[in-house]
């Protein structure tokens, strides 16, 4: 017992101490400026940040802190920033305080994310009037409908169909919704019914038994529950009036498309900072977590395209499998080897040597993407969480930071800082590297 404890010891020894080497030379530093900025702190309150709850965003103050500290503060004619992992949107709606306003270009891969960034970002340029007005037709249209046996067809989701999850009345009453809104969307590409397909959609977890909890929606029997009509009105009303007060002139775009490679960007497009914060490799399914709205929306209609949804995004989850190139696999060994070296054998050992290989491949592929984007002399900053994986006390721990700045440099990039954010306390283990950091990158002048 004692030896295989001592083996362990020596293994996690190992590991922090090739971690070391990897981020020799960097600037190091405990950084209070970004403890409350690397999580979503007051965005519930915030206009236009509060029309959906994201628990894995970063704050609506972090751009202005990160634009300060990179000196582009004073830049005159405009900032263009980049965000490849747009989700909510969070980096477009505060850019719009910083002054002169920069052009924010977004690309986001989950459609439902998709939805939420672009029609805050286009609401803030195109302020669109008469939303509650179309909001009560809508709802009296559905109201008629749902008094009535007509049958509407359920998302084929499996939940869905849980009566345990979903009161059936509360169910129609969505459902005639999102139809109602379907049949005026027929009619036109309008940002107004886009508006309202979010506010219906941003109603399924209230009006549900279901509680977003960490990883996965868990049944919460005794939760009070809203009522589908008004809740949807509630939320209308609150675009409403968020837009009614923007004095801000927002700028760019927000693109459905993979942020790995960007392609969707227009290519004669450079940028001044790119800021973003991938999924961390901590076993959450962010295709999961958000799927209650994309399927609603009819985004997701069957399991295969959930499932090739799932394959779109970063590996930062186990049941994302890919087929990994054995030529990747050794242009990354010198990362990775001594991380998987301490995988103890298991159900789980090969998921999570998969995830890491795909992880550190996917970031490589992201700085590769960004070094054609980047204008020399351009910044990167990265918002990202370490985790643990495996028994208490002795688990690997995937430094995530570390992870990113060595595929940074993979791609010709130099590394700068990691500014720690904050320590974390995973499962009795007391590395240094479980941490939620900010990593800040630079391109050099060619």
């Amino acid at each position: 017992m004692n030896e295989t404890l001592t083996q362990e010891s020596i293994a996690v020894e190992a590991l922090e101490s090739h971690y070391r080497r990897v981020e020799d030379g960097i600037a190091f530093d405990a950084a209070e400026d970004y403890a409350k900025l690397v999580t979503p702190n007051s965005n519930s309150s915030e206009p236009f940040h509060r029309w959906f709850h994201m628990k894995e965003a970063y704050s609506a103050g972090l751009l202005q802190q990160v634009v300060k500290d990179c000196g582009l503060d004073d830049v005159h004619r405009g900032l263009r920033i980049l965000d490849p992992f747009a989700g909510s949107g969070t980096t477009a709606v505060s850019a719009a305080k910083l002054e002169p306003t920069p052009a924010v270009w977004g690309v986001e891969c989950n459609p439902f994310l998709h939805l939420l960034a672009s029609v805050k970002h286009e609401a803030m340029q195109v302020r669109p009037s008469g939303l509650v007005s179309l909001a009560e037709e809508v709802t009296i249209r559905a109201d008629s409908r749902t008094t009535t046996p007509e049958r509407f067809s359920r998302p084929a989701l499996s939940t869905f169909k849980n009566k345990k999850y979903f009161p059936q009345d509360e169910l129609r009453r969505l459902l005639a919704l999102v139809d109602e809104l379907d049949s005026l969307a027929k009619i036109g590409d309008d940002l107004k019914v886009d508006l309202l397909r979010l506010a219906a959609a941003a109603s399924v977890e209230p009006v549900s038994n279901l509680r977003r909890d960490g990883r996965a929606l868990r049944y919460w029997p005794r939760k009070d529950r809203a009522h589908a009509y008004r809740e949807f009105l509630r939320r209308a009303q609150e675009m409403a009036d968020d837009i009614d007060l923007c004095s801000a002139a927002a700028n760019g775009r927000q693109l459905l498309g993979d942020g790995r490679r960007m392609s969707c960007i227009p290519e004669d497009l450079s940028f001044d900072l790119a800021i973003f914060s991938p999924p961390y490799p901590n076993n959450i399914d962010y295709t999961e977590v958000y799927k209650l709205e994309a399927w609603l929306l009819g985004m997701i209609s069957n399991r295969d395209e959930f499932r090739l949804q799932r394959l779109r995004t970063v590996h930062s989850h186990p049941s994302i499998r890919r087929p990994v190139p054995t030529d990747s696999c050794i242009a990354i060994d010198g990362i990775v080897a001594p991380i998987l070296a301490c995988i103890e054998p298991g159900r789980y050992a090969a998921g999570l040597a998969d995830m890491i290989q795909g992880y550190v491949l996917d970031l490589v592929e992201l700085f590769e993407s960004l070094a054609c984007r980047l204008r020399d002399g351009g910044y990167i900053a990265c918002a990202v969480g370490n985790s643990v994986h495996g028994a208490p006390g002795t688990g690997v721990v995937v430094a995530a930071d570390v992870l990113v700045l060595a595929a940074a440099r993979i791609a010709g990039f130099e590394p700068q800082r990691i500014a720690v954010a904050r320590n974390l306390t995973r499962r009795k283990h007391g590395s240094a590297y479980l941490r939620e950091s900010v990593c800040f990158i630079t391109r050099e002048g060619r």
